[in-house]
């Protein structure tokens, strides 16, 4: 049985035309500038599809500077890549009998006791075992068959992003995934090509030659799973391949499933991913339940002490070579988990205009625009719970409300999704009016005047939440000071 990656479709992707076509890794590679990119129906697997292309190019095309990388743009280099896949054939079949695609096939050993397991596990939107489940309610006794092609999306979107956790086989746990919890941001643009070219880093010869993808490396010794097999990931084609877990497929339903390598930490954060300052040190942005990506915009940027992600600065410098000052499309995203269970995972697409990154008068903008939604949201929590608490005590005629009332009866009129979900579209028609060359100071008036204005949207909406009779009116009428000082520092510029 054989299923080769290289002529079978299996890639989910969509053409120039806007149509939806599964592809195999020849049609995508060898002639990009048909494609749009990768569908993103499936957070995960689009996200993990792309770093599996951007893996494969930065071996295929090599070490190279970013005017290299720019060239990419107009002069695909496809027989490169037609001579490198064609040396790894077989390590791109799914079904190899020696070396099968994301596979260990040393794992069948009985010394090794491993028990066959549903390929539901491989799945984060799939019921098993006692996870929470996003949309899916399988049963582990009765898994449903999956394709050649779903097993092979599947295991790329695993191996980047399955939590850690027990797995009570070889050993105790294994690891996350190398992208588990990371907010990525991969840069798009109007065809695949030119996206494969902006994620393209500059590389050494000497960083290329020890980058090394998971199907060029050597499998780790079965006996060495015991212990810890620990590596740092030496380049991003080596991070976006980890192998993290160790599989073997057994039937269209099963497979057998342990734990592989244990990423170690790195000095390099993933290329995908922005650097942030911490308390004692800088770390890398993870994604944040109920945090969009925009409140994270001074990471992206470069504001704020934080570095933005490589391929954001590297999309940004490609485009500013070629004097093009276009906004770069950002696909953003990635799962959140709370250890081994999952909690969310996310995939927004969003316009970033090249000339805020590295540029120290706009990064001050942003970061001040991020400050001044920080600071208002802070004064709307005090105001809207002083307005419960009114409330609550009927004007202050009665006893003084319990501060867990007054929180419950806050977070049911949900003001924070109000007050965010508002300034988000907001925000990034700013910040593209900023990235096109307009003054910083206009812009910042014109943030201010968008908050105050959605300020006093949210304060309304909770006060007809409260109601309007005499109870909700004094509420209201009590709470005034509060608003008041939440308002102080928004007044129109005259």
């Amino acid at each position: 049985m054989s299923f080769s990656l290289l002529t079978q479709p299996w890639l989910p992707m969509v053409a120039n035309d806007g149509s939806n076509k599964t592809a195999s890794l020849n049609e995508v590679l060898l002639n990009p500038l048909v494609w749009a990119g990768l569908d993103a129906a499936h957070p995960l697997e689009c996200l993990a599809g792309y770093r599996f292309l951007f893996a494969i190019c930065h071996r295929a095309i090599g070490p190279g500077t970013i005017d290299d990388r720019a060239d990419l743009i107009n002069i695909w280099p496809a027989a490169l890549i037609e001579t490198y896949l064609q040396q790894w054939a077989d390590r791109f079949d799914l079904f190899d009998a020696a070396r099968p695609f994301l596979q260990h096939p040393g794992i069948d050993d009985p010394e090794l006791g491993l028990q066959s397991r549903p390929l539901t596990v491989l799945r984060a939107e799939s019921a098993t075992g006692n996870n929470r489940t996003l949309w899916d309610r399988s049963f582990d006794s009765d898994p449903t068959p999956c394709t050649p092609a779903e097993i092979a999306c599947t295991l790329l979107a695993h191996q980047q992003f399955t939590p850690g956790g027990l797995i009570r086989a070889i050993r105790p746990s294994g690891t996350r995934g190398a992208a588990n919890g990371l907010q990525l941001v991969v840069p798009l643009s109007s065809n695949l090509q030119q996206t494969l070219a902006n994620n393209m880093l500059p590389q050494t010869a000497a960083e290329h030659a020890v980058d090394l993808p998971c199907w060029e490396r050597e499998l780790v010794e079965t006996s060495a799973l015991y212990g810890k097999p620990e590596r740092v990931p030496a380049g991003p084609a080596d991070r976006y391949t980890f192998p993290v877990r160790v599989v073997l497929l057994q039937s269209e339903t099963h497979m057998l499933y342990g734990p592989g390598e244990i990423i170690g930490d790195s000095p390099v954060v993933d290329p995908m991913t922005a650097v942030v300052p911490g308390k004692d040190k800088s770390l890398p942005l993870f994604l944040r339940e109920g945090r969009m990506l925009w409140r994270d915009a001074t990471a992206l940027v470069g504001a704020a002490g934080s570095t933005p992600p490589a391929v954001i600065a590297n999309a940004a410098e490609i485009q500013m070579a070629l004097d093009s000052y276009e906004p770069v499309e950002l696909l953003a995203g990635g799962l959140l988990c709370d250890k081994a269970k999952y909690v969310l995972w996310r995939l927004e697409q969003r316009h970033l205009a090249p000339a805020l990154v590295g540029n120290p008068e706009a990064q001050a903008v942003v970061e001040e625009m991020i400050k001044m939604a920080d600071a208002s949201s802070k004064s709307l929590y005090g105001a809207t719970s002083t307005l419960c608490r009114q409330w609550l005590s009927n004007g202050g005629d009665g006893a003084d409300p319990a501060t867990a009332d007054v929180k419950s009866l806050r977070t049911s009129m949900q003001p924070d999704v109000l007050f965010w979900g508002a300034l988000e579209t907001e925000f990034w028609g700013a910040a593209h009016v900023l990235g096109t060359g307009a003054i910083g100071e206009v812009v910042l008036v014109g943030w201010r005047d968008t908050i105050r204005q959605t300020v006093l949207m949210v304060w309304d909406h909770c006060c007809n939440q409260i109601g309007t009779d005499g109870r909700g009116l004094q509420a209201r009428g009590r709470s005034g000071p509060a608003l008041s000082k939440c308002l102080k520092g928004l007044a129109p510029v005259p």
